[in-house]
């Protein structure tokens, strides 16, 4: 009886311990990997149920990040650089989403750059990247 006791528990913390396989909520992060000088730039985000996509503290100063609902699973998000820098590669915006473990549900597509000057870049030359922070 007493074993039978011992195993139950066991068993039971076993399972309590465990994740349980369901979603993980949290934050993904939107990562510029390209070394082109941009002032901002424009983009969406693509993939179920994006939610409030932030600013990111980076060095000494956070971008300004605005962003509007453009469809059921699209988020488009502009980033402006502080005045007088430019962005620099790295984590430039973050959003929630319902389960971190779909990352790869998730696109981010360059729409526009401007440049230091604010003259039109060729949005190609910048690349972004989605992943767990």
């Amino acid at each position: 009886m007493r074993r039978v006791a011992w195993g139950l528990l066991l068993a039971g913390a076993a399972i309590a311990c465990g994740d349980g396989g369901g979603p993980q909520p949290g934050q993904l992060t939107v990562t510029l990997a390209t070394q082109n000088q941009a002032r901002a730039i424009v983009f969406r985000v693509t993939g179920p149920n994006v939610q409030a996509v932030t600013g990111l503290p980076t060095g000494s100063f956070v971008y300004q990040v605005v962003s509007v609902q453009a469809g059921p699973d699209t988020v488009r998000v502009a980033v402006f650089a502080p005045q007088g820098a430019t962005l620099q590669p790295g984590v430039i915006a973050a959003f929630d989403v319902p389960d971190v473990g779909a990352a790869a549900s998730y696109t981010a597509t360059v729409e526009q750059v401007a440049g230091p000057g604010y003259a039109l870049q060729t949005p190609f030359q910048f690349v972004l990247a989605i992943a767990r922070p």
